[in-house]
């Protein structure tokens, strides 16, 4: 009897070690907007037109890179597929951004004293899409789309 009695507590404490450090590793596995917008990435869409520009002998994009403590990097950038040397972009510091929301996923941009409030979609870690929600002083458009380029 006593040595049944050990072996179910010894069985419960098996089964509740592995429950709990399953648990413990899917919390540690699971992946935040915060971890999410960190990067490079590429306006691919503006209020559902495409947002990269062709001329007749270069294409232009925006892109946008997000970095740890708030701030962001937005460029124009110039590729020349048939001068390379060509290729360039034009970069700018002007921009910080924070979480308003993480649990609701709504992210404010702040331009030297202008804001924009979007809600921020993630359909996947390489795609990332917003909608705006007020002000429009940043960001001059309603929806975008993003993709990562890093």
């Amino acid at each position: 009897m006593k040595n049944n009695t050990l072996l179910k507590i010894g069985t419960s404490a098996a089964v509740l070690g592995l429950l709990t450090n399953q648990a413990c590793k899917e919390k540690e596995d699971k992946v935040t907007p915060i971890d999410l917008i960190i990067g490079d990435w590429k306006i691919i869409d503006i209020d559902g037109k495409n947002a990269i520009e062709e001329a007749d002998d270069h294409f232009y994009f925006l892109s946008m890179e997000f970095m740890t403590g708030g701030s962001v990097e937005w460029c124009y950038n110039y590729q020349y597929p048939l001068n390379p040397n060509d290729n360039n972009e034009e970069c700018y510091q002007n921009v910080t951004w924070e979480w308003l929301s993480v649990e609701d996923s709504i992210l404010m941009l702040i331009s030297e004293g202008d804001t924009s409030t979007v809600t921020v979609d993630f359909p996947t870690s390489d795609l990332m899409s917003w909608e705006g929600i007020e002000g429009d002083r940043v960001l001059h458009d309603n929806s975008y789309k993003l993709e990562r380029i890093d």
